[in-house]
């Protein structure tokens, strides 16, 4: 039998106290807490969508409030669960948790979330997102945003005909998502470019006439780079992305 809001509340009190050390919890109102974990701030916990998905499935409770107790646990770590440390990633799909917001970007990459802390970056999980409580598409518009505020601290590299983008380790492939940066990319470039992420930390283009030196510099990065990409060989004029055909 499903749990009321009033019970589903009170376990859910019980489920965060067994946190080491616990945190002092207090109940706003039926499915709304109070959290403060040692050296905290308060946090507000709305436990809304994670009751619903409850009532999707009842006897998945104890996994409900595990995945509560998680991602409280690690809110409170380096990387705390707000809005204005929301960032892209892109991966590969089978990179990111089946259950983790992702949109397509193209082929096989995807634009997934992550929190951003001082040490850490941590993927956004289907509970992360409910416990933001904003509709998944708001969540990407917000990440990009702040992405595009750090994209202030870009730096360029040339590679001979090809020029490598810097800005913050492995959120370099991240600024395939800053439509505005690819624009005036295209305006400085003189028309169409070919990119390439062969790697989380690395984004390189070129113009379209340069394609076959871009692939060579991409697979000697992907060989270097951790973490590496799918390559996948893209072209844009400044409006989205498209497949472009390389070698």
């Amino acid at each position: 039998m499903a749990a009321t809001p009033e019970e589903f509340t009170t376990v859910a009190v019980a489920r965060l106290r067994q946190l080491v050390p616990p945190p002092e919890v207090r109940i706003v109102e039926s499915l709304v807490l109070e959290v403060i974990r040692p050296g905290s701030e308060p946090a507000t916990i709305r436990l809304q969508n994670l009751w619903w998905a409850h009532l999707s499935d009842p006897e998945q409770l104890r996994s409900r409030l595990d995945q509560l107790a998680v991602a409280v646990s690690n809110a409170a770590a380096d990387a705390p669960l707000e809005l204005e440390r929301l960032v892209p990633i892109v991966r590969a799909r089978s990179a990111l948790p089946q259950t983790a917001p992702v949109q397509p970007l193209i082929g096989s990459l995807v634009v997934g979330l992550a929190i951003d802390g001082q040490q850490t970056r941590r993927v956004v999980r289907r509970i992360d997102a409910d416990l933001l409580r904003m509709p998944d598409p708001r969540l990407f518009l917000t990440a990009r945003a702040n992405l595009g505020l750090l994209a202030g601290t870009l730096r360029r590299e040339r590679l001979g005909p090809v020029t490598r983008l810097h800005l913050n380790g492995d959120l370099d492939s991240s600024l395939l998502v800053l439509r505005p940066l690819w624009k005036a990319v295209v305006h400085d470039s003189g028309g169409p470019v070919v990119v390439a992420a062969p790697a989380r930390g690395a984004l390189v283009f070129a113009p379209l006439a340069e394609a076959e030196a871009l692939q060579q510099t991409a697979r000697h990065l992907r060989r270097m780079a951790p973490w590496p990409l799918p390559l996948v060989w893209m072209a844009t004029g400044g409006e989205g992305w498209r497949p472009h055909s390389v070698g």
